[in-house]
């Protein structure tokens, strides 16, 4: 069975391919998993450092923990990173039939970031992952093995697994998933794309004042404390803890799938296995 909130988001067909091929492959590998899709959330280390919402593409709950994806509909032939002189690792993408050769930014440092946030938020196993859409897109060997394609996608929970006891972690109970899923569906309400966005442009715009006063004001008077914000999850939500911390993206991140914002946040789905639940 599956469950959407009222105001379902237009998303991008890419994204609606991933959506479907990771609920299917999940309900079948980890029955009673929970798979919420473009889901908004508050941040508490200040707009010194970061927006004041994070928003995720795709989060899996199930008896291992929490995944997070970042989808991806990078079109091309190959994707490489090359490093350079400063020893920075950076991402290119050739084409085939032509020289072509395009650098994008570092999606899996995004994705690691946002995802530190929901383990120190959740407190429990969790794992990124990038996945390319694009079928014909090769991701080159020696890149990182949290990035598929998405003609990878069905191996991607037996890999899971193997890490997840490679880290002698504890599974979670059925009531445990629901409560997770349920919180930060909870936590997300209110928080539109169009809130989102403002969010963005706020920390664009104090970032900017920030560099002008920073040059104008003398060195003794500066500070470097961050305001801080509410925290995504109450206080009481079952035993999940509440802190939530977000090291900073670099600037030139933050806008790049802005221009395609959806129109309303979440998707949610139910496993078929368990009873639907109500959101209001």
């Amino acid at each position: 069975m599956s469950h959407t909130n009222k105001k379902r988001p237009t998303s991008n067909l890419s994204e609606i391919k991933a959506i479907e091929q990771i609920t299917e492959i999940f309900e079948e590998a980890t029955p009673g998993c929970r798979v919420l899709s473009n889901i908004i959330l508050r941040t508490t280390c200040g707009i010194d450092v970061c927006p004041a919402t994070a928003e995720y593409d795709i989060i899996v709950v199930c008896r291992y923990g929490l995944i997070h994806f970042e989808v991806k509909g990078w079109c091309g032939d190959y994707l490489y990173n090359v490093i350079d002189r400063s020893g920075s690792s950076r991402w290119m993408i050739r084409f085939a039939g032509s020289d072509q050769v395009e650098e994008r930014r570092n999606a899996l440092k995004q994705c690691a970031a946002k995802t530190k946030m929901l383990r120190q938020e959740l407190g429990v196993w969790t794992q990124h992952c990038v996945l390319f859409t694009d079928a014909n897109l090769q991701i080159a060997p020696n890149m990182s093995p949290y990035l598929f394609n998405i003609n990878e996608l069905s191996y991607v929970p037996r890999f899971l697994r193997m890490k997840h006891k490679e880290g002698s972690e504890k599974l979670l109970d059925q009531r445990t998933i629901n409560a997770i899923a349920e919180t930060l569906v909870e936590a997300s309400a209110g928080l539109s794309p169009e809130k989102h966005l403002k969010n963005i442009h706020a920390y664009l715009e104090h970032k900017k004042a920030g560099k002008s006063a920073h040059a104008q004001e003398p060195s003794s008077k500066r500070s470097t404390a961050p305001v801080k914000q509410k925290a995504i999850l109450p206080a009481n939500e079952s035993d999940i803890c509440v802190q939530l911390h977000r090291d900073p993206d670099p600037l030139a991140e933050l806008l790049i799938d802005y221009p395609s914002m959806r129109q309303n946040q979440i998707i949610w789905h139910m496993s078929k296995h368990l009873s639907p639940l109500v959101l209001v």
